[in-house]
C-alpha cells in the first residue's frame, strides 16, 4: 500500500513517508528509518511531524548527541506537551552525563556540564547528583562537594543534601562542620541526620555518627 501511495501521482510524499517511518518504528527498525528521516529534516527542518518521529527514532537508537541538537528545535516548534519534553530532555542529558563519566576524560565531561542549560543545572537535582558522582569517578572531590553545597545553599533538597552525604573522599571534617550548619534550621530532616551520620563516621566519630543515626 505504500509503495501504490509512493506512485501515485496525487501523493503526498512526506506523509507516505512518515507513515513508512512510523511502521518501521513500531517493528523496532530504528537504524533503517533514521536515513529516512534525516533526509526529511534536510529538507523540512522544521517540520513538526519530521521532528517528532526522528526524535522518536534517536531516542529509540540512544543516539543522545543527535537528539540533544535537536532539542532546541523540538522546544521551539513545541513538537512534544512541556512533560514530555522534559522527560526527553532529563533522559538525554543522563545518558550524555554517564558516556561522558565512561569516556575517561575529565574535560569532556567538563564541558559536557556547560553545554546543558542553566535551568537544568540548577534545577534537576537528579542530574547534580549524576554529576557529582561522576566527578568524585574522576578524583574531583572537591569540585563535587563545592557543586553540591552551593546548590543545598541556594536552595534546600533532601535529594541532594544525601547526595552530599554520599561523598567518599574529600576533607571530611570540613564536610562535616559543613552538614552541622544547616543543623539550626533543618534539624528535624531525617536525611541530613543520616547526613551527618554518615560524615560523622567518616570522621572517625563513632558516638556523634550513633547519636545522628
Amino acid at each position: 500500500h505504500l509503495r501504490k501511495a509512493e506512485e501515485s501521482p496525487d501523493a503526498d510524499r512526506l506523509t507516505v513517508q512518515l507513515t513508512r517511518v512510523e511502521f518501521l518504528l513500531d517493528d523496532g527498525q530504528a537504524e533503517q528509518a533514521r536515513p529516512i528521516l534525516e533526509s526529511l529534516h534536510t529538507l523540512n527542518p522544521r517540520h513538526p511531524g519530521v521532528l517528532l518521529w526522528l526524535a522518536r527514532c534517536y531516542r529509540q537508537m540512544g543516539a543522545w548527541e543527535p537528539l540533544r541538537q535537536l532539542l532546541p528545535e523540538l522546544q521551539k516548534q513545541k513538537v512534544f506537551g512541556p512533560e514530555l519534553f522534559a522527560e526527553i530532555q532529563n533522559e538525554t542529558y543522563h545518558a550524555l552525563l554517564q558516556g561522558a563519566a565512561a569516556s575517561g576524560s575529565l574535560e569532556k565531561l567538563r564541558a559536557l556540564w556547560k553545554q546543558i542549560p542553566a535551568t537544568l543545572r540548577e534545577g534537576n537535582e537528579a542530574l547534580l547528583v549524576d554529576y557529582a558522582t561522576a566527578l568524585c569517578e574522576f578524583d574531583a572531590f572537591d569540585d563535587a562537594e563545592a557543586l553540591l553545597r552551593e546548590a543545598i545553599n541556594r536552595r534546600w533538597s533532601s535529594k541532594l543534601v544525601v547526595g552530599y552525604g554520599m561523598l567518599e573522599r574529600g576533607n571530611a571534617a570540613a564536610q562535616l562542620a559543613t552538614a552541622e550548619g544547616w543543623l539550626t534550621r533543618h534539624g528535624d530532616d531525617p536525611y541530613l541526620l543520616l547526613t551527618l551520620g554518615r560524615r560523622a563516621k567518616r570522621c572517625q566519630q563513632p558516638a556523634k555518627a550513633r547519636n545522628y543515626l
